[in-house]
């Protein structure tokens, strides 16, 4: 039997990639890093997103493709929250302990940055 591989979606890939830059990270990267990719999944992404909706013409397929999109907007900010929780969790963890973060305590940020990210956004 071949083996099945179960994909991640792309915002899980982003999350954890963020996770594990930031625990390998000082605690000034993992801020700076942590600020940038709040303000770019939060502010810079979804502003082009409505902006490149805006710019359409008005057919009935735009429409609806319009309706959609305006609806997936807040996945972008869901991932811009989480990122900056992960990065202001890592900026107060690298500033008091230098040593870098292991699998399990990246696993509990994981968990605990979706759960926080869901109850803000």
């Amino acid at each position: 039997m071949a083996r099945r591989y179960r994909r991640k979606s792309h915002s899980s890939q982003i999350i954890n990639d963020s996770i594990y830059a930031s625990s390998r990270l000082p605690w000034w990267g993992a801020l700076t890093l942590g600020l940038a990719t709040f303000t770019f999944f939060y502010f810079i992404a979804p502003a082009w997103v409505m902006s490149s909706i805006d710019e359409q013409l008005s057919r009935p397929i735009t429409e609806g493709l319009k309706m959609v999109l305006i609806r997936r907007v807040h996945w972008l900010e869901y991932l811009g929250i989480v990122s900056g929780i992960v990065g202001l969790f890592f900026t107060f963890r690298n500033y008091f302990i230098s040593a870098y973060a292991r699998s399990g305590e990246r696993s509990v940020v994981n968990i605990l940055s979706r759960i926080i990210g869901r109850s803000i956004d």
